[in-house]
């Protein structure tokens, strides 16, 4: 993004004030402002016109930008951490790799921003639109989008442990290869599993499934049916598939790290010499 000499000018200005104390930006004309990389922790950029600003890479971690408008800004890979974009306008707002983590995004317009691979590990999402928005491979652990709009959003590899769908307007929603567990809320009537999830509990039923890639660190898979799976590149450290049937499954390059595999059945696996099997339990493992 190019920055206008205006913008130029309130830069300085900004990072000036900023690095005498001064917190408050209300209310300022910023438009294709470029703050890329710059450290604003703490700012309050409340009802600020920041539509097309470069804020990629920045750190913006508790700052304040209720009813601001960031529509068409950058905030590529940049530290969002528990700040406050209630209100906001982030139409089209590229926020893909942003750390959007205990963020406040409560009635926020998401409409068709990108945030593939971000992370919004509690995050309240409460009333949010985010209406053909991308959250492919997003971090969506433990959020909250009670009230949320989402129509022809894609979610695809997203994970959704604890994530809290319900009362949600779902609507022609892509959650191809996405997972959750057993205390993920769905509104009623949503069937994740048709919309193309899968269910990472205990005794679930995998077998065939591409899981190639996906982050399954730490969960719960004691019994599971993961025959003829694809895991390569998985991320299973440590993991519980006590007495998982993974005959005939794809294990190139699979991190099983510290996994409980005590009783499991590994019949028929495939490149299983590609896996790593460091500080694994494999007791009573069935190989032949």
């Amino acid at each position: 993004m190019q920055a206008t000499a205006s913008s130029l000018m309130n830069c300085k200005e900004i990072l000036r004030q900023y690095a005498v104390g001064a917190r408050d930006f209300c209310l300022a004309n910023l438009s294709g402002i470029d703050l890329s990389g710059k450290n604003l922790k703490g700012a309050d950029f409340s009802q600020t016109d920041l539509q097309r600003a470069n804020f990629r890479q920045a750190n913006l971690s508790c700052a304040t930008l209720e009813n601001a408008n960031l529509g068409g800004a950058d905030l590529r890979e940049a530290d969002l951490r528990r700040a406050d974009f209630s209100g906001a306008d982030l139409i089209g707002a590229d926020l893909r790799q942003s750390n959007l983590s205990l963020c406040y995004l409560i009635g926020t317009d998401l409409t068709k921003a990108n945030l593939k691979l971000s992370t919004l590990i509690g995050a309240d999402l409460i009333s949010v639109d985010l209406s053909h928005a991308n959250l492919d491979c997003t971090d969506l652990r433990g959020a909250v989008f009670s009230g949320a709009t989402l129509s022809e959003t894609s979610l695809r590899e997203a994970q959704l442990y604890e994530t809290d769908f319900s009362e949600v307007r779902l609507f022609a929603v892509n959650l191809q290869r996405a997972v959750y567990n057993e205390l993920t809320k769905f509104p009623d009537g949503f069937d994740p599993v048709a919309a193309g999830a899968y269910l990472i509990a205990p005794f679930a039923n995998l077998a065939d499934k591409n899981l190639s890639g996906t982050n399954l660190l730490g969960v719960n898979l004691s019994g599971a049916n993961l025959s003829g799976a694809d895991l390569s590149r998985a991320n299973l450290t440590w993991s519980n598939l006590k007495g998982a049937n993974l005959s005939g499954a794809n294990l190139k390059d699979t991190n099983f790290s510290g996994v409980n595999l005590e009783g499991a059945n590994l019949k028929e696996v495939k490149n299983l010499s590609y896996a790593n099997l460091s500080d694994v339990n494999v007791t009573g493992v069935i190989y032949e």
